[in-house]
């Protein structure tokens, strides 16, 4: 997440190079980091990044591994870190298995979950 401290374009330094659309009022900050000077910055109301599909990114077909650092100011009750979500219609709702993995903090007790929609299932 390199870039100048409040803008909202995000480049993909990845060898694909996938146009990411910033959500809301997502936006690069300078103000606390873990590489590199800058990172993404989500106040929490309705901000986040998304991806258009692509065969680079399609999870299931074999090993991979999801890492990210987060730094909340403050742990929300329910929160989702990452997580793959299609767009669903009325005849594409079978078999719909997006997953998610987030932060919780429910009357204290602190989880990190994942979960599957589509059926429910929480881990």
């Amino acid at each position: 997440m390199d870039g100048t401290n409040g803008s909202t374009t995000f480049t993909d330094s990845g060898p694909n190079a996938l146009a990411v659309t910033a959500v809301g009022d997502a936006k690069i900050s300078t103000t606390l980091s873990q590489f590199g000077g800058a990172s993404a910055y989500f106040d929490g109301t309705g901000d986040y990044l998304t991806v258009a599909s692509h065969a680079s990114i399609a999870f299931g077909l074999g090993d991979f591994t999801i890492e990210c650092w987060v730094n909340f100011s403050a742990l929300p009750t329910t929160n989702t870190i990452m997580g793959i979500a299609n767009t669903m219609t009325s005849t594409t709702s079978a078999g719909f298995t997006d997953w998610w993995f987030g932060l919780e903090d429910s009357a204290g007790t602190k989880r990190l979950r994942l979960g599957r929609h589509g059926n429910a299932s929480v881990f």
